[in-house]
């Protein structure tokens, strides 16, 4: 039985959620959202101030909107479903922006910048190699080469437990001698050296709840486009030989524009493969870069399973189903800063397949490596040589 409006509220949630799901027909859904609405006191309709927090009115005003619109006849399931995702992402902006106008964004540096012809050549990890790098931190001789880290792997490793943080950011500072890859505000990327601590104590801790909104949000956009109309995992996996994942682009180029243009992307393929000079302005590559992972996102190309079950949980951000769905869309961040080094490596293939088809949109220069480890080997070794490999048969 529902006692007060917040209960109301999240009656209506799960009703909104089971609709979605298509676990209620039509006509219950009506009378059961007729009935939850008929309970809110006539002072929320009036518009006077009851015992509700930010939050709850906001969605209570959403969810009318939802509402009227399913009562004309022009709310489907998955409008229902999407819409739930919506309101949550709406209020993680709205909460976002009320936290930088009243307290800024950190921006304390102790950044030395140093010029890219005084460095060896760049290596850029993903995460999941960093982790690995870390695990196994008897740090070797890295020849020819220099391990750099970005801001987001410190953003990744604060969402971990709290007594891996330390370790983690020493590992790191030592495989990379604390070099890093970052963009300046106004103008391309560079390169400079700065303590991962300096890093993690000054920019990442005072901004984590901005971060972990940002995170989530990437989340409800991931969880919206597994359910595209557009998707046809069958039709665009496997069509990309390991040699040559550029193919994809001039098979299925109109596929894609027609996707680009569903989601608002201001370019078309042809753009891009036209376009003689390198993107680097911050600016011009970051969207470039997200439109065209949220195209394939939208596509079903090369993209991780996940399954119904971990969808039906999309009201709550907090279920351990979204650790996968977020590291999903986080990998668009580590294109981002791996795509201004050298090499960019990984070990998971889809993320190879979409950052070799990106980076090469993007007219950067930086080979994007994949390899598999073996338990018991020298990672570092395994890394070293797998781009030794590539290097000579480039030459």
């Amino acid at each position: 039985m529902i006692n007060s409006v917040p209960e109301c509220i999240e009656q209506v949630k799960k009703y909104f959620l089971e609709y979605g799901n298509g676990e209620i027909e039509r006509t219950a859904m009506m009378s059961k959202l007729s009935a939850a609405f008929a309970f809110i006191p006539v002072q929320i309709l009036c518009g006077s101030k009851l015992s509700l927090s930010s939050q709850e009115q906001y969605e209570y005003e959403y969810m009318r909107e939802m509402y009227e619109e399913f009562m004309r006849d022009s709310l489907s399931p998955l409008a229902a479903k999407n819409g739930l995702l919506s309101m949550q992402k709406s209020w993680l902006a709205i909460q976002t922006l009320d936290e930088m106008l009243t307290n800024g964004i950190p921006n304390k540096h102790e950044f030395s910048v140093i010029d890219k012809k005084d460095l060896k050549k760049t290596v850029y990890v993903d995460m999941n190699v960093m982790s690995a790098l870390i695990e196994q931190i008897e740090i070797k001789d890295t020849g020819d080469y220099q391990f750099v880290y970005s801001p987001e792997h410190i953003e990744d490793f604060v969402f971990s437990k709290l007594e891996y943080h330390i370790p983690s950011l020493e590992a790191i500072s030592s495989i990379t001698d604390n070099i890093t890859v970052a963009y300046y505000e106004r103008g391309g990327y560079t390169y400079g050296k700065e303590n991962a601590f300096f890093v993690y104590k000054n920019r990442v801790l005072p901004d984590i709840e901005n971060i972990r909104r940002a995170k989530d949000m990437k989340a409800i956009d991931y969880s919206v486009d597994l359910e595209n109309e557009y998707r046809s995992p069958s039709k665009y996996n496997g069509a990309v030989p390991i040699d040559n994942p550029f193919v994809f682009i001039t098979k299925f180029k109109d596929d894609i524009d027609q996707v680009l243009l569903r989601i608002g992307a201001p370019f078309r393929i042809e753009d891009l493969i036209n376009s003689k000079s390198e993107n680097i302005e911050y600016s011009d590559c970051n969207p470039i870069i997200h439109y065209l992972y949220q195209a394939m996102d939208n596509m079903g190309f090369q993209q991780d399973t996940i399954s119904e079950s971990k969808l039906n949980e999309a009201t709550s951000l907090s279920h351990d189903n979204y650790r996968k769905i977020r590291s999903s869309r986080l990998d668009i961040e580590h294109i981002l800063y791996g795509s201004c080094c050298d090499y960019f490596v990984t070990l998971d293939k889809k993320l190879y397949f979409r950052a070799s088809i990106i980076i090469k949109l993007l007219n950067r220069k930086c080979k994007v490596i994949h390899f598999k480890h073996q338990q018991g080997k020298s990672i570092y070794e395994e890394i070293l040589n797998t781009i030794s490999h590539y290097s000579e048969v480039d030459m």
